[in-house]
């Protein structure tokens, strides 16, 4: 058996839905963004504001409308996981995508952004939708440099979960909250980071609660992690991740369906958290409690490996944990 030292990992494929096939938004919202409750957060309990998350992906186009201002700081790295200088920008188009349903302004009269008011320190650590195990491992302490709050990022691969103990490990020691994709493979299968134990991997739903045919989920059996042995259901959560509308470089807008559509709008709905209860700062344990204890159960009752424990409720969240306060 070979050992791959420092393996390649893609963004899991995503497929662009056509302007007519994409629904339509909700009362100025794009319907993922409302279904998960956002609005109702922004009129209550804040817009995400003082919260800076971690994205690590493709790079993003700060020169869009919906990003402008947005990017706090940026950062890319070669494949061995050194920093290379260059400007903000985005490789591909899913980074300014998974950027713009996580902090996305109003665009064209449309909601594009969960948490509208929090920022990003972007990594770019897929190159054009790839990019090495060791690029994407000198993102996460560089982003947790940066005092981010969470991390968001959607590389997968069938690559075993260990090779993402230490990492994450790493960065919920650090009191950062890691959120990733769980993979297109659809049942049975999953791909790393998001399958990691700590980490809260994200599958996809579209606009009926359904998710979707091509949402990774399995349960996975006697994983070594560290000195244990553990069995656990993948994913935790899921979020809308079919027909997602937001924005793509040259200042435009696109539907597009994956894991990886999904895992910004939890991440997008921890930033509201956090910016409703700045308590929660720095404690990644409870912030991933609320969001678990508060998402829709859909699917068979409680806790299962197409859904997790349910869909992301952004509103439930913020007002769970304004109420414990």
């Amino acid at each position: 058996m070979s050992v791959e030292a420092n393996p390649v990992f893609r963004v899991p494929e995503v497929l662009r839905t056509a302007p007519e096939d994409t629904p339509g938004t909700v009362d100025g919202s794009t319907w993922g963004v409302a279904k998960i409750g956002a609005p109702d957060v922004w009129g209550g309990f804040g817009r995400g504001q003082g919260v800076l998350i971690g994205h690590l992906d493709t790079g993003v186009d700060d020169t869009h409308p919906a990003l402008a201002g947005k990017v706090a700081f940026f950062q890319e790295f070669n494949s061995i996981g050194l920093p290379i200088p260059s400007p903000t920008h985005d490789s591909a188009e899913h980074g300014t995508h998974t950027a713009g349903t996580m902090v996305g302004r109003t665009f064209n009269g449309v909601n594009i952004g969960v948490a509208p008011e929090a920022r990003l320190a972007s990594a770019l650590v897929l190159p054009g939708g790839g990019g090495t195990f060791a690029q994407i491992i000198a993102g996460m302490p560089w982003a947790i440099g940066q005092d981010v709050h969470t991390i968001s990022m959607s590389p997968g691969s069938p690559v075993s979960s260990t090779i993402w103990n230490l990492p994450v490990l790493n960065a919920i020691g650090a009191g950062v909250l890691v959120v990733a994709s769980i993979g297109n493979s659809g049942q049975g299968t999953s791909g790393g980071p998001g399958n990691d134990p700590l980490t809260v991997g994200v599958g996809a739903t579209d606009y009926r609660d359904n998710i979707a045919g091509f949402s990774s989920g399995q349960v996975l059996v006697g994983v070594p992690w560290f000195f244990f042995f553990l069995t656990y259901t993948k994913p935790e959560i899921s979020a809308p991740g079919v027909q997602v509308v937001s924005s793509i470089p040259g200042g435009q807008l696109a539907a597009f369906n994956g894991t990886s559509m999904a895992a910004p709008h939890v991440s997008g709905s921890a930033a509201l958290l956090l910016s409703a209860d700045p308590s929660l700062q720095g404690n990644p344990f409870a912030t991933r409690a609320i969001l678990l204890a508060t998402s829709k159960d859909l699917g068979e009752a409680g806790f299962d490996q197409r859904f997790g424990f349910g869909r992301v409720d952004a509103d439930s969240a913020a007002e769970q944990a304004v109420a414990i306060q």
